[in-house]
């Protein structure tokens, strides 16, 4: 289902001013090929310096969004490792960002299955979802081994009454530029046969330069595109 600009403004507005009531969770991509090279966010030029890898990437951005929640959440955010296989690891913080991404190393880097890992995250939003918004982000570089998998979870979890009226969003967040990746998850923000709109698609790029509210907010309300809303948004 397609929600209007006056709905998706609504729920936007929403979420940027109920910001202490939203549980943020992060998945975050650990396969070999997020060891490849890709310009710094914000970096000029083309030379060594510029460039990082976008695992480097990924955790630098991981690190100020976490230090951006502290204030309204405490407790911290649950941060799900994937590859092969997965590790979540609860209550990360911006003290304890840095000691707990060194165990992403531990999963299994030679792929990335995906659908195992949206179910888990989408399970444990829902438990608490009656209490408090549950904010998704999946930071990723590749199209999983498990495409068909994955559609199928979310097209699941898209028609579930309980993520209505913004009460769960699942932001992608595309890392690099390898070939198709975009394809795939706009795919999955435009072309599931869902009675919610619950998933939005934007790059790391892009997602670095918003601030925490409209990171969360238009991850909420189920796009990232500024068209798709009513002007002026302001947080």
């Amino acid at each position: 289902m397609t929600a209007t600009k006056a709905s998706r403004t609504a729920i936007l507005v929403a979420a940027i001013t109920t910001l202490g009531t939203t549980d943020v969770r992060f998945g975050c991509d650990f396969s070999g090929s997020m060891d490849n090279m890709m310009k710094k966010i914000g970096a000029e030029g083309t030379g060594s310096a510029a460039m990082t890898t976008r695992l480097n990437v990924l955790q630098d951005t991981g690190r100020a969004t976490i230090k951006a929640i502290m204030p309204y959440d405490s407790n911290g955010i649950t941060l799900t490792f994937f590859g092969k296989d997965h590790k979540t690891v609860d209550n990360v913080t911006s003290e304890n960002f840095d000691a707990t991404w060194k165990q992403g190393q531990t999963v299994d880097r030679t792929g990335t299955i995906l659908a195992p890992v949206l179910t888990e995250m989408f399970e444990a939003a829902l438990k608490d979802s009656a209490t408090k918004q549950q904010c998704l982000f999946i930071f990723t570089d590749g199209e999983p081994k498990d495409k068909d998998a994955v559609v199928q979870v979310l097209t699941k979890y898209s028609n579930d009454d309980r993520v209505k009226d913004g009460r769960v969003g699942i932001g992608f967040i595309q890392i690099g530029n390898a070939d198709g990746v975009g394809e795939f998850l706009a795919s999955l923000d435009t072309a599931l046969q869902a009675k919610y709109d619950i998933t939005s698609r934007t790059t790391i790029e892009q997602f670095a330069i918003l601030d925490l509210d409209h990171q969360v907010g238009y991850t909420m309300a189920g796009s990232h595109d500024p068209a798709e809303y009513e002007q002026p948004v302001a947080a």
